[in-house]
């Protein structure tokens, strides 16, 4: 039974990035119902921009029908596309059509519009990921490479390195100070113990003279 008064509804996927390849593809899915529940359709037919393609049939919906096409990127821009169907008789009629005139008075069975948004040429990194792996790599190198300390820190560790080394250096002038003074406290009792003796003796001649 011939389909009467034929509603439809699209379903449509477009490539959308075109940094992985250099054509545009899109794959159209288009639902048919009739009016009379047993209503059929039969073989549809597409022209899609003057071009006529056969719509596939899905074997298990009948009602299911699949349009591919591809073109490069400039051949399918950005936009909206319509697509006139043609069952078996109409297309026929078309056919037979001698020119554009004719052809445009062949009454279509239905028409169906997609929208393609574009292909991106951004960057393969979203901006936003790009921003959280930046902040992740500045705080994992601030975490295990001193040179990231703050200024402050390594102001006072100096501060007090410096400090320790100065208080090293005055420690070993104070000892070496210290031995070289009581090396001469020791010389001068020699010296004094010497003269002591030296006054003893000459104290025990006089006496014996």
């Amino acid at each position: 039974e011939q389909c009467e008064s034929p509603t439809f509804s699209v379903k449509s996927h477009t490539t959308k990035d075109a940094r992985l390849t250099a054509e545009t593809a899109a794959s159209v899915e288009i639902t048919v119902k009739c009016k009379n529940a047993k209503g059929r359709t039969g073989p549809l037919y597409a022209d899609i921009n003057g071009y006529i393609i056969p719509c596939g049939q899905s074997s298990k919906n009948l009602e299911k029908y699949y349009i591919s096409l591809a073109g490069t990127h400039k051949q399918v821009p950005q936009g909206k596309y319509t697509i006139k169907l043609y069952d078996v008789e109409s297309y026929s009629i078309l056919r037979k059509a001698r020119n554009e005139e004719a052809a445009k008075s062949v009454k279509a069975f239905g028409e169906v519009d997609f929208h393609h948004s574009g292909v991106s040429t951004g960057p393969w990194i979203q901006s936003e990921f790009f921003a959280a792996v930046l902040f992740i790599g500045v705080w994992w190198f601030s975490y295990v490479n001193p040179l990231f300390q703050s200024p402050q820190v390594t102001s006072n560790d100096s501060i007090s390195n410096g400090l320790m080394l100065l208080n090293k250096i005055e420690l070993g002038n104070i000892i070496q100070l210290f031995r070289v003074e009581t090396g001469k406290e020791m010389a001068l009792q020699r010296l004094q113990k010497i003269h002591d003796q030296s006054l003893s003796s000459d104290a025990m001649e006089n006496q014996i003279n």
